[in-house]
């Protein structure tokens, strides 16, 4: 899940001409400083992406 997460904040994230590692622990350090519920908002919605990763 947190994989998921943070591979498509990457992308929705990552600025032209710039390191996807930049963007990537960007992104992992909003993951950490904010609140579990914050990041996952929706459980429904986190399931229905699940069925269409599988």
């Amino acid at each position: 899940m947190l994989c998921q997460l943070a591979s498509k904040a990457t992308r929705k994230f990552h600025k032209p001409n710039t390191r996807i590692q930049e963007t990537m622990n960007e992104v992992l350090d909003r993951i950490a400083s904010s609140e579990r519920q914050t990041v996952l908002s929706e459980p429904e919605n986190f399931a229905e992406a699940q069925r269409r990763a599988a």
